[in-house]
């Protein structure tokens, strides 16, 4: 076939919409295309076989075309799942028991959104990520709490939670959360006066008052000074027992453990020569796992995923650091 007369290949690689069209034609249908066109003095060369090949290389056009519409589609739906994933973090069962997942300090109980329940890549999740104020939060759906092997005291029916300092697998409602770390201190100084063999204890809760003062000369305008009443401290009698007394056992400790006062008292027990009686304060800010630092991030969270209520958490924070513990023991 001569190449200066025609060059159909070219012809239907450039013919573009119309090379789309062509290649649903018959043989005879191609035959009448190049009759059309005057193309009957093709040299060496059937018209018919000529628009077979034409067909063919059309055929693979189209097919090129669909495969890298499909790989292109493949690669949208790809961008757009981990899109989606980075921006609704799901959690999924399988993800609960990876080196890479951990539970936050703070979670929150709820049920999915109707955001989340509508998208694909949700679907099957037991929880998510989010990060309100830069803050953390596990959001855990009530549904499949059991798949996660936590305990929440007082129960399951609040909706945010702050970690246990002594068992990351325990969660306390945050509306309780100090009045519970109240109460197990107090329950650990009693076991400890067991273990050591203690004949009497007394613990005695009290929290000193806040005054504000002013300098003399500084007018009624100028910034007040915050400091401590002693004086006026509220005080109530936690506990009060007397023990049989036996040879001192080193008690475990878990919410006390870090305090040097109780650690002090230990080590002195097992002394040579040690004395019949000790008095020692158990500054509860200490040992309360929750600093007023970190009460105010986590105020700021609640306030974004708009679940504070009419108590602050700073401020709960604040009156723990004013709080302590006379622990009074005799062997």
């Amino acid at each position: 076939m001569s190449s200066d007369k025609f060059d159909l290949f070219s012809i239907v690689q450039s013919a573009g919409k119309a090379a789309s069209d062509l290649f649903g034609k018959t043989k005879e249908a191609a035959r009448t295309f190049i009759d059309e066109h005057g193309l009957n003095d093709i040299e060496g060369e059937d018209v018919a076989e000529a628009a077979d090949k034409a067909m063919k290389k059309v055929s693979s056009v189209y097919e090129g075309m669909k495969t890298g519409g499909a790989q292109l589609g493949e690669k949208i739906a790809k961008a757009k799942r981990e899109a989606d994933l980075k921006k609704l973090q799901p959690i999924f069962a399988e993800d609960l028991g990876t080196p890479d997942f951990t539970m936050s300090r703070l979670i929150r109980l709820t049920r999915m959104d109707r955001r989340r329940a509508s998208s694909e890549v949700c679907r099957g999740a037991v929880g998510h990520d989010s990060a309100p104020r830069d803050v953390r939060v596990v959001n855990l759906y009530t549904d499949h709490l059991s798949r996660f092997g936590l305990t929440f005291y007082p129960d399951a029916g609040s909706e945010i939670y702050y970690v246990d300092p002594s068992d990351r697998t325990k969660y306390i409602a945050l509306d309780v959360y100090f009045e519970y770390m109240k109460a197990v201190r107090i329950a650990e100084l009693r076991r400890i006066a067991e273990d050591l063999g203690a004949r009497h204890f007394r613990i005695t809760y009290r929290e000193e008052k806040r005054a504000l003062t002013r300098k003399p000369g500084i007018s009624a305008a100028a910034t007040d000074l915050e400091r401590l009443d002693a004086s006026g401290a509220s005080s109530e009698v936690a506990a009060e027992a007397d023990l049989l007394g036996h040879p001192p056992v080193r008690p475990a400790l878990a919410y006390l453990r870090k305090d040097p006062a109780v650690q002090a008292l230990i080590d002195l027990r097992f002394s040579p020569g040690s004395v019949p009686s000790q008095r020692v304060l158990i500054r509860l800010g200490d040992s309360s796992g929750m600093r007023e630092k970190e009460a105010a991030r986590i105020d700021a969270a609640l306030d974004a995923m708009k679940c504070a209520g009419n108590a602050t958490v700073t401020s709960e924070a604040q009156s723990e650091s004013r709080r302590y513990l006379e622990y009074e023991i005799d062997f």
